[in-house]
């Protein structure tokens, strides 16, 4: 399994969609300036050139990722008893001179303001934290997402920190003991939670999603926009190739495993 989930990784990055871009173009040149052949060079930098424009013009991703992130409805805070607000790792970075703020990527933005309302619409949950720890980081991604959160004005008697997971099926183990038989909201990006739902119930945790950072939108009218080429839709391109091909691992791996 550890040499899957290198190759999941080496795989993912040559896949995402700018590198994928460049590996063609590279092969392109190296057929047509050292072999010569320029048949086959042509075709690989038309095939560069193609997919730059499926990756970048924005109405293809954003159709294709819609989807996945209305899969879920927006959650409406309903009465009920939650006992967890569990909120699925992300990415910071420990720049000084930045502020706090600007350290946190921003799909774990969306997170943390979202665990933080909902913490105030529900007094009496606890708030879970997963992540990751970088080696080098003095702080794991959930104790910085933590510090940020007690900022905010939240009580750190009603936080729990689960540090130590590298991806989302290690975060759903690392929080088990916590989250079995309990009422439990998940926090996660819209076009994670379709696998993060998964995932959590493949452990034998039920949770009640609450998707947030949504990358996709429709708007009453049409605009040109959308047909024209943008570095934004990159953003939603490589998201889509991410859980694409993290869902195929996910049943790669239950396959393997006979689940």
């Amino acid at each position: 399994m550890e040499t899957l989930f290198f190759l999941k990784k080496v795989i993912g990055s040559l896949l995402a969609p700018v590198p994928l871009v460049v590996l063609l173009l590279l092969v392109g040149v190296y057929l047509h300036f050292v072999k010569k052949n320029y048949r086959n060079s042509g075709r690989f930098f038309l095939a560069a050139v193609v997919l730059l424009l499926v990756f970048s013009v924005p109405v293809i991703p954003s159709s294709m990722l819609r989807p996945l992130e209305t899969e879920f409805p927006a959650f409406n805070d309903p009465p009920i008893k939650v006992d967890n607000i569990m909120v699925l790792g992300g990415w910071n970075n420990e720049d000084e001179k930045l502020p706090g703020i600007s350290r946190i990527s921003s799909y774990s933005l969306y997170r943390a303001v979202e665990a933080y309302r909902l913490s105030r619409v529900y007094p009496e949950a606890t708030v879970v934290l997963s992540g990751h720890k970088i080696n080098g980081f003095e702080l794991s991604h959930p104790d910085y997402m933590a510090d940020f959160l007690i900022s905010l004005g939240l009580d750190p008697g009603r936080i729990i920190i689960r540090s130590g997971s590298r991806d989302t099926e290690s975060e759903a183990l690392l929080v088990k003991e916590l989250a079995l038989g309990k009422n439990n909201l998940l926090v996660t990006s819209a076009n994670h939670m379709e696998r993060a739902v998964n995932i959590f119930d493949s452990a034998g945790i039920e949770v009640i999603p609450v998707p947030v950072g949504h990358l996709t939108s429709r708007g009453k009218s049409i605009s040109y926009h959308i047909f024209t080429p943008d570095a934004d839709a990159l953003e939603l391109s490589e998201a889509l190739v991410y859980e694409t091909l993290g869902s195929i691992w996910f049943a790669m791996k239950g396959w393997l495993s006979g689940e």
